[in-house]
């Protein structure tokens, strides 16, 4: 994934232009989806198409409220990567300090398929920026089929950009299903307008090896398909 934007994960094929794939992805917020079906199906996109959107949500947890917000999008890039830009924002929304420590789960989900693909085994390496609140900590982890890329954080307050990579075998199958959760906690005592979130940074303007676009957004998945 590269350094980009907020939560960008990007699965990156190599020089070779993939022809078409489906792709589709869906917001959840402590396990309730707030746009489309917590199950994606695959929508069939050319080279160069996307898919994206944006997600405003109260929350509560027990007495306390939250505002949360997201932007998006998945696609396929013009050098035929695909990639998922993901950027999830918490806000303590109450009028006096929290009650109680509260989690606030944001997790994007989403599916590619590419009908050429024999499996999407490969190393994949996630740069996560995080903004976290006083009295806050906060999150994340890209899982692919089930499997994580690795833990980053939890982190307390401060600004954080944090990078872990693996290689994963056994993900078979033309469809790959990507899961990118953030957990959010405050503390008790947490003050009106706190907010901690994955900010979007700056697009770089240069390009990485194998000819693809960086595209700036904060989580990125590299990966060589094996022929």
């Amino acid at each position: 994934m590269n350094l980009l934007s907020s939560t960008l994960l990007r699965a990156a094929a190599v020089a070779v232009a993939l022809p078409l794939l489906g792709v589709s992805a869906t917001v959840a917020i402590n396990g309730v989806c707030v746009n489309g079906s917590c199950t994606p199906t695959p929508v069939t996109y050319g080279i160069g198409n996307s898919q994206s959107g944006s997600t405003s949500n109260g929350v509560l947890v027990g007495s306390d409220a939250y505002s949360t917000a997201t932007t998006y999008s998945v696609g396929v890039s013009s050098n035929g990567g695909t990639f998922i830009n993901f950027d999830p924002t918490v806000s303590y929304a109450g009028t006096a300090a929290s009650t109680t420590t509260d989690t606030i789960t944001v997790d994007l989900l989403a599916s590619i398929y590419d009908a050429g693909a024999a499996n999407w085994n490969g190393t994949y390496t996630e740069n996560v920026p995080l903004v976290v609140a006083t009295g806050a900590t906060a999150s994340a982890e890209l899982f692919a089929d089930g499997v994580g890329v690795g833990l980053v954080g939890p982190y307390g307050p401060g600004t954080y950009n944090v990078s872990e990579s693996a290689t994963l075998t056994g993900i078979n199958g033309a469809t790959l299903n990507y899961a990118y959760d953030f957990t959010f906690t405050f503390a008790a005592g947490t003050a009106p307008g706190a907010t901690s979130s994955s900010p979007a940074v700056p697009e770089p303007a240069t390009m990485i090896p194998a000819g693809l676009g960086l595209v700036g957004f904060g989580l990125m998945a590299l990966r060589r398909r094996k022929k």
